[in-house]
């Protein structure tokens, strides 16, 4: 495709405003004007003491480790995290350690082990070389989620590790000078650091390890990290607008409230706080789906929605009404699409392994802890029959005028038509179809992809993501065609993938109706797809769930498709314990899954081809 096409469907795809922006900024950044705006010697400010944020602190979560009253569960699990960190293993993702010593420098790759140079002004760092490796690397430690395990581990211990804590988050500061290196690279990340910084500074606020030198440190170096997120706020509401944007504005409007003693304050409070209620208008769906199309950065939102709602509440504020409806529907889609026994969803779209705030011991594909803690802020009830450690950390208090019925789980057929998502549940199963209508950029191409659950086993599953930033064999498999469980016409896939996160020619649902009878539920969908190979190119979908048999039926058509080439039927085989009838030739291959970011497994992709334009398939559990 040659650079003017590219250019129309960027514009066509993303906007004028958008593709404006994005053209200025890149001037700013090369002509050295962005640089000049971000100066890295700034001028010593003192806000307040510490005896005074000690006796007049802005009301949080908690006030100290003091006030928290929950009960106190140590356990191994626990204990053995807590170990890791202390000893330099940091877990990347929420799955895999990297022993980083303890005496890190921030700025090292572990995964490839390059390391930045921490002079560079961030304007001038590249986020996406091959050659260095996945920036998130560096990112995952400078975020200081991890803070979270160590303090659960001394409040649940009764120990403390503030010694520890303080002497990070001041070796972060001294070796990352501001506005320097890859960790101002996004302001995202900036943003999560404040907050998890400040979640340690309220839980030992009463500490003997917070000197004045200490806290006068952190606060100042909170208030120019915000400042940097204030002034570069536009590249994420404007150029990115996902849950960059929401994390910005939410941390613009918290910390602001946190610490009313910074200069501009008031305004970026009131800055942060419309924006990010105009963030969650936009990109949460009036049905509850999120304009990511992933399951794992929609509870990015929940998470973010929680500490939202409790700090306003906490200073008797409030947001539009239209935040606290889209926050309870996007929890009763992600509930509608949970598996019952082990708070799991299809690993849809993309996934990172963020998980900001952990704040319990549940893995982290489990979606219970975020969710429970949401539910009891908007209901004033529990979500599950078991409790979960997040929503106590929260201080959880309903509020009386805001309450919504608790949520219930829906049998038959839902439908989410904003996203183009619709689910079959039954007892012992859960079928979810994806046929989607874009009007914001899509991250996989996927669409027409069947997640299959049953008894708890995601038996037919979404590959995942793997890496951001990796060869691109592996980008073209996890974020194309290939990993999902649909149709793809020889190798090409649904849209033309461009660089890192674009893509080009959108695949659009042209028509997707479910109904049931008395002996089936049924799916139909057409799909406009593979526009760049044949402008007239539709696949339909027709999906069968027989409701006495754990039995599905799929009827595949490629229409107008080219004379050559080969249709092919895809699935991605989490168990197997399942019989396959097909119409077309059988051919299994050894491909890939990731269920955590950086984790590459080999899983069995079976598939069933043709020359033709037609494929049937039955789908029935061997045990049946």
């Amino acid at each position: 495709m040659n650079k003017l096409t590219q250019l129309s469907q960027l514009i066509v795809n993303m906007g004028g405003r958008y593709f404006l922006y994005r053209a200025f900024y890149e001037l700013q950044r090369k002509t050295g004007i962005l640089k000049r705006n971000f100066p890295t010697k700034t001028q010593q400010i003192r806000f307040l003491s510490l005896e005074e944020w000690r006796t007049s602190a802005r009301p949080f979560f908690f006030q100290s480790r003091e006030t928290i009253a929950s009960g106190k569960k140590p356990n191994q699990t626990l204990k053995e995290s807590f170990d890791n960190i202390l000893s330099g293993q940091i877990q990347f993702f929420s799955y895999q350690y990297f022993n980083l010593g303890v005496d890190y420098d921030w700025i090292t790759n572990p995964d490839s082990g390059f390391q930045y140079d921490i002079r560079k002004h961030w304007t001038e760092v590249n986020d996406y070389d091959k050659k260095v490796g996945d920036i998130k690397y560096v990112w995952e430690k400078s975020r200081f989620s991890y803070l979270y395990t160590i303090i659960r581990y001394d409040y649940h211990f009764n120990e403390d590790h503030a010694s520890f804590v303080f002497q990070q988050i001041i070796d972060w500061i001294e070796k990352n000078p501001l506005n320097c290196g890859p960790n101002y690279k996004c302001s995202q990340e900036i943003s999560l650091r404040l907050l998890n910084w400040i979640f340690a500074l309220y839980f030992y606020k009463n500490s003997e390890c917070l000197t004045e030198k200490v806290f006068q440190t952190i606060v100042l170096s909170v208030y120019w990290q915000l400042h940097h997120v204030y002034h570069n706020i536009n590249f994420s509401r404007i150029a990115v607008r996902n849950n960059h944007a929401i994390t910005e504005t939410l941390t613009l409007y918290i910390v602001s409230i946190l610490f009313p003693e910074f200069p501009n304050a008031q305004l970026w409070k009131e800055k942060g706080k419309k924006w990010f209620e105009q963030e969650i208008n936009y990109q949460i769906y009036d049905d509850g789906t999120f304009l990511q199309f992933s399951m794992n950065y929609h509870r990015v939102v929940i998470q973010l929605l929680t500490w939202a709602m409790r700090i306003a509440q906490l200073h008797q504020d409030s947001f539009v009404s239209i935040v606290y409806e889209k926050a309870y529907k996007s929890l009763n889609f992600l509930f509608q699409c949970q598996e019952d026994s082990n708070g799991y969803l299809p690993n849809l779209g993309s996934n990172d392994g963020a998980l900001f705030f952990k704040l319990s011991d549940n893995d982290y594909q489990d979606f219970r802890p975020q969710l429970e803690a949401l539910h009891k802020i908007l209901t004033g009830e529990s979500l599950y029959d078991t409790e979960f450690e997040d929503s106590r950390w929260f201080g959880y208090a309903a509020n009386g005028a805001l309450l919504y019925s608790p949520l219930r789980k829906d049998y038959g057929i839902l439908q989410f038509k904003n996203s183009g998502y619709h689910i079959i549940r039954k007892v012992d199963s859960l079928t979810f179809i994806k046929n989607t209508s874009y009007k914001d950029r899509p991250a996989h191409a996927d669409n027409l992809h069947v997640d299959l659950w049953y008894k708890g086993n995601n038996i037919l599953l979404d590959c995942g993501t793997y890496k951001y930033n990796t060869d691109e064999e592996n980008l073209k498999y996890f974020c194309g065609t290939e990993s999902h469980n649909t149709v793809m016409l020889d190798e090409f896939d649904q849209m033309f993938k461009g660089n890192r996160f674009i893509w080009y020619y959108w695949s659009q649902a042209l028509y997707s109706d479910i109904h049931e009878t008395d002996e089936y539920y049924e799916f139909i969908g057409e799909l406009s797809c593979y526009k760049y190979v044949s402008k007239k190119i539709v696949h339909k979908r027709r999906v069968r769930v027989y409701k006495q048999q754990d039995r599905w039926e799929f009827i595949d058509d490629m229409i107008n498709r080219p004379q050559s080439g080969t249709m092919r039927q895809l699935w991605h085989l989490g168990t197997e314990n399942m019989i396959f009838r097909s119409s077309s030739k059988e051919e299994n291959k050894v491909r890939f899954y990731s269920p955590y970011y950086g984790l590459k497994q080999n899983i069995i992709q079976k598939e069933f081809c043709t020359e033709e334009s037609h494929i049937e398939t039955i789908i029935c559990m061997a045990d049946k």
